[in-house]
């Protein structure tokens, strides 16, 4: 995906079905993401949370250019459906900022919708 940084996993419970992840328990940090594939962009701090019994984790920023709020959804292909809200805070570089703008105009608190999905 171009991005480097630090990945940091506390699980408690990994369910595996071949190659598939049918269900995780447990918190994913993802620190001092950088998008290399063009310039080196900082991106932030991110966390998804995996509750008991779940495929699916609420997504967070933890800080940096960008707010992130959604969810990361495990699907059976085997794959993932991430959803949420962005918003781009001002000390945001502004090419990050116009790649942004490009997903629409925003609600009234700032944000805009996105979606991405894929496969593993």
């Amino acid at each position: 995906m171009g991005l480097t940084g630090q990945l940091q996993l506390q699980l408690s419970r990994v369910v595996l079905d071949e190659r598939t992840v049918r269900e995780i328990e447990g918190t994913v940090t993802a620190r001092k993401l950088v998008q290399v594939a063009s310039r080196a962009t900082p991106l932030g701090d991110y966390e998804l949370v995996f509750p008991p019994g779940s495929s699916q984790a609420s997504l967070r920023d933890l800080g940096g250019p960008l707010g992130v709020t959604g969810t990361l959804t495990l699907t059976g292909e085997p794959g993932y459906v991430v959803e949420g809200f962005v918003t781009v805070r001002p000390a945001a570089p502004q090419p990050l900022a116009r790649t942004i703008a490009m997903l629409g105009t925003p609600d009234s608190a700032g944000r805009r919708p996105f979606s991405f999905a894929g496969t593993y």
